[in-house]
């Protein structure tokens, strides 16, 4: 008896630790927007005059610890998120008390924490990290291409990946602020 209550209280215990990590992690996935809005609002604020293209450069830099903050928040909600939801057999079973639960079983939050996981790569298409590091290193390899592949497909395929870089960048990364 005193064996079965201890288990009902380690269980009751495990399961409200799960759901304080589930809720960090959706607080964190929900917050991540805002903070980064805030950090570029307050970036903009404090760029009044016209830069030299040096001192542009350095400024981008000054952007980067914002972003890889927010990008440690994506990661910390994506795993306390995971862990949360991870061998969870509670939730896989069909009983009053967690209907509500999600659960791994669940292909809806499966697929939710892939695409999450997946906006990942957005931050390649962000500034400071586009302006840094993928539109330069996305030229670099755009003129090694042209040398390694043969001249009647390499110049219209590197013209075309480039273009499709660009209009990513352009168009689509504001899916992720």
């Amino acid at each position: 008896s005193s064996s079965t209550s201890n288990d009902a209280k380690e269980h009751k215990s495990n399961q409200h630790m799960k759901l304080a990590l589930l809720a960090m992690g959706e607080l964190l996935h929900i917050s991540r927007p805002l903070y980064w809005s805030y950090q570029i609002k307050q970036y903009h604020h404090g760029q009044k005059q016209p830069q030299s293209k040096y001192l542009k450069k350095n400024s981008k830099i000054e952007l980067l610890k914002p972003l890889l903050k927010s990008f440690l928040m994506d990661v910390l909600s994506h795993y306390c998120t995971k862990l949360a939801l991870s061998n969870n057999e509670a939730a896989a079973t069909t009983t009053a008390s967690n209907k509500m639960q999600p659960s791994m079983t669940n292909t809806s939050t499966v697929d939710e924490i892939q695409r999450r996981k997946m906006r990942w790569m957005l931050y390649l298409l962000r500034s400071p990290i586009w302006d840094l590091f993928t539109k330069p290193m996305s030229i670099s390899l755009s003129k090694v291409a042209r040398y390694i592949l043969p001249s009647w497909i390499g110049r219209p395929l590197v013209h075309y990946v480039l273009d499709v870089v660009l209009y990513w960048q352009r168009h689509h990364f504001m899916l992720e602020s």
